[in-house]
């Protein structure tokens, strides 16, 4: 099963997918970017899904709007083949407190046509107009490609830095702004601000999913800088 997945461009900026605060099915992962050497460099890339209020639910869908008045609703997926919605087991609310049984009916203009078990007229399915759609951690696919991430192992991951091995603090984030993967670094150094930086092999040369940290090499501009300071 494929994600979908999202790439990052610039050199200091990195994005991962979704720009949410909650987590969801998207994968992030390094791509080939020329340098200005004309030097192949790849940036990292990662699988689609945000984080939950639980950190063993993602997100995979919302409910946008109703289709007709039998109580039909379309549904947004967050995958790279839709229908692998109907695969994925249990789909819940984010707390896990409410289940919901959907079948596909067909697709409209990039969503899901879907029915909803115990949902019969157009007022019922207004109702779940803006629910999103959880599913659990363990139902998703490993990642076989190396350099693929899913976006809810990233979040919370110390970050480390890569001469020191210090922990200087964690990814609050992973966004995409539309030009490409990002990490938000959350500096644990009280006072200091967030900041964005590209998903690259420069900039973050590993990622230990196992032992949740990756290692972060500053830009030349931000090395300077905090020199300065």
């Amino acid at each position: 099963t494929n994600f979908l997945c999202a790439a990052v461009h610039g050199s200091a900026l990195l994005t991962v997918v979704e720009g949410t605060n909650v987590p969801s099915a998207d994968i992030v992962q390094r791509r080939i970017r020329q340098s200005s050497l004309g030097n192949l460099t790849k940036w990292r890339h990662c699988t689609p899904m945000s984080t939950s209020a639980s950190e063993n639910k993602l997100r995979a869908a919302k409910i946008v709007s109703v289709h007709g008045v039998r109580g039909l609703v379309k549904v947004q997926v967050f995958l790279e083949d839709p229908f692998d919605l109907a695969t994925l087991g249990a789909l819940t609310n984010r707390d896990g407190s409410k289940s919901f049984d959907l079948e596909i009916r067909g697709q409209a203009k990039g969503t899901l046509l879907c029915a909803v078990a115990g949902v019969h007229d157009r007022d019922a399915a207004d109702r779940l107009r803006g629910t999103e759609i959880f599913v659990d951690r363990d139902a998703l696919p490993d990642v076989e490609d190396e350099e693929e991430f899913y976006i809810a192992d990233l979040v919370g991951m110390d970050v480390r830095s890569a001469d020191t091995n210090s922990i200087i603090g964690r990814v609050r984030a992973v966004q995409d702004h539309g030009a490409g993967d990002i990490i938000v670094l959350n500096y644990k150094e009280a006072g200091r601000r967030d900041e964005m930086f590209a998903f690259t092999y420069d900039i973050f040369p590993d990622v230990n999913v196992q032992e949740r940290y990756l290692t972060f090499l500053p830009p030349d501009e931000v090395s300077e800088r905090d020199e300065e300071e």
